[in-house]
């Protein structure tokens, strides 16, 4: 018998607000919420507003609303969804989660649109939420993780203990309108493990510094389950870090081998870590169907690579990059750019690192030149914003308006406009040859060209200019170092931003 099965139910809703329309994945972080719910007896309904349209959103007699928000556009969502709410449902409690919530707890539950903020993993927060609300009972000073409001005071109580990684729900797939999701049934992600033990100094990462992982028996069944539910051509593991334990890898590798399974997968793997793999261990990565590992680079200057804390270098990245690459593994690594102690010859040195990898390893693939983004709450952040005073947003809306994962130039004082314009100059010739080389090889645009006009039409413009004007741009600007004026590339990124929607 489940919890309510004598009892009226009332839906629980959930929103997730930050999909891309244009290649839209499913919702992976209210897909657990919506699981543990399930496992305890309640309903969900998961509402994603980049995907489905509003008129499909149809609340009625809500017990509660979930509304997960990353640090971008996606605040903005979630404003205009938990106001609807608000107006319609005056008394229903708005509970706010994902990372920014997280991020910005308190600063989160000020506003007059938020009752209580998970701050915690949410599994056992909304299952203790729901079990109060449905016998009529609302006490949330002992509802572990959360932070809430009352008589005016924010009140944070102290965390939950920490899952173990075998009590993590299946993800409740039933919830979603699964059609709409046309690409994400050809990839699915899935998530084996939680937390990170290491300490790099500009990482936001809040599900704790203790590593997680789901035994590898558990991974197994659940990967069966993922094959018998949607039998993916790919499954990507969206681990913090899944090659903690190598044992444990090792066995999930040898796992899918037995049972035959023939699914390409990938997952993110550090420097260091690679270090410690032997040759017959990433030949049972490739022959399980590792194709690609997405591996943190950072920067290809030492000293810039010490003060990340990263506990690699620039010869460590090289030297993984060869080695994954020999066993037909795809590297593909990203790097950060614009932190204060970064010097020209810093920037020059981490190009000439991209050039050499692409140049001498040719599986490799650079994801990203992205600028640095000053989260508070970690250790380089804190200590940025606190010396050049950044005008970090303040409230919830102030976050939605001036997010700091878009660039705003009040966020590089540090840098000269001119500096400021070349950094942007190059975090979009390395962002261009990364979408560059996915329209055109990926099966993830030829399907996009089959079902969107809007993208066929990308797609040629895309060949014919970068035949004729782009390449000659990246080697004026890249080869000959011409960084004035870069107006080709602030073109690209209004096309990039405003049309593709993949900022």
């Amino acid at each position: 018998m489940t919890y309510l099965a004598e009892k009226k139910m009332k839906n629980i809703y959930l929103f997730y607000t930050s999909n891309n329309p244009l290649i839209p994945h499913f919702p992976e972080s209210v897909l657990y919420l919506a699981a543990a719910l399930r496992d305890n007896g309640f309903q969900s309904t998961i509402f994603d507003p980049d995907i489905l349209p509003e008129s499909e959103l149809n609340i009625i007699d809500p017990l509660f609303i979930g509304i997960s928000i990353y640090t971008n556009e996606s605040i903005l969502k979630g404003l205009k969804y938990a106001r609807k709410i608000r107006n319609s449902f005056p008394d229903t409690l708005i509970v706010w989660g994902g990372p920014h919530a997280q991020l910005a707890p308190e600063e989160t539950a000020r506003h007059t649109l938020v009752d209580v903020v998970c701050y915690d993993e949410g599994e056992k927060v909304v299952v203790d939420i729901a079990k109060q609300l449905s016998n009529k009972y609302w006490n949330p000073s002992i509802i572990g993780g959360i932070i809430y409001k009352k008589n005016n005071q924010i009140i944070r109580n102290p965390p939950n203990k920490l899952l173990d990684a075998d009590e993590i729900p299946f993800p409740d797939y039933s919830a979603l309108k699964k059609s709409v999701y046309f690409i994400s049934q050809n990839k699915i992600y899935y998530q084996s493990s939680r937390g990170c033990p290491f300490q790099c100094s500009f990482c936001s990462y809040k599900h704790g510094r203790k590593w997680r992982g789901k035994s590898f028996e558990k991974v197994l069944s659940e990967i069966d389950r993922i094959i018998s539910e949607f039998n993916p051509s790919e499954i990507y593991f969206s681990d913090a870090n899944f090659f903690v334990d190598l044992k444990r890898a090792k066995r999930i590798c040898m796992g899918i081998i037995e049972k035959e399974y023939h699914f390409k997968w990938s997952a993110f793997c550090r420097v260091d870590t690679i270090q410690k793999m032997s040759a017959d261990f990433l030949k049972l990565l490739k022959k399980s169907g590792c194709y690609k590992l997405d591996i943190g680079g950072e920067s290809g200057a030492d000293e810039v690579l010490e003060k990340y804390n990263k506990g690699i270098t620039r010869k460590m990245i090289i030297d993984s990059v060869k080695k994954i690459s020999n066993e037909n593994i795809i590297p593909e690594l990203s790097f950060i750019i614009g932190v204060p102690f970064e010097t020209s010859q810093n920037i020059k040195e981490t190009l000439s690192l991209i050039e050499t990898l692409e140049k001498e390893y040719t599986l490799t693939s650079i994801n990203g030149y992205f600028q640095y983004q000053p989260y508070p709450n970690t250790p380089l952040g804190e200590r940025i914003i606190k010396e050049w005073q950044l005008p970090i947003p303040k409230s919830l809306e102030e976050w939605a308006q001036n997010p700091i994962t878009i660039p705003r130039r009040e966020y590089f004082p540090w840098l000269s406009r001119k500096q400021y314009n070349t950094m942007m100059m190059y975090t979009s010739i390395v962002s261009y040859k990364f979408l560059y080389n996915k329209l055109i090889n990926s099966a993830e645009s030829q399907i996009l060209c089959q079902k969107k006009f809007r993208f066929r039409i990308l797609f040629f413009a895309a060949v014919l200019f970068h035949h004729s004007l782009i390449k000659l741009s990246i080697f004026i600007r890249l080869k000959m170092g011409v960084d004035m004026f870069p107006f080709e590339w602030k073109l690209y990124r209004r096309i990039r931003d405003k049309l593709l929607k993949m900022i």
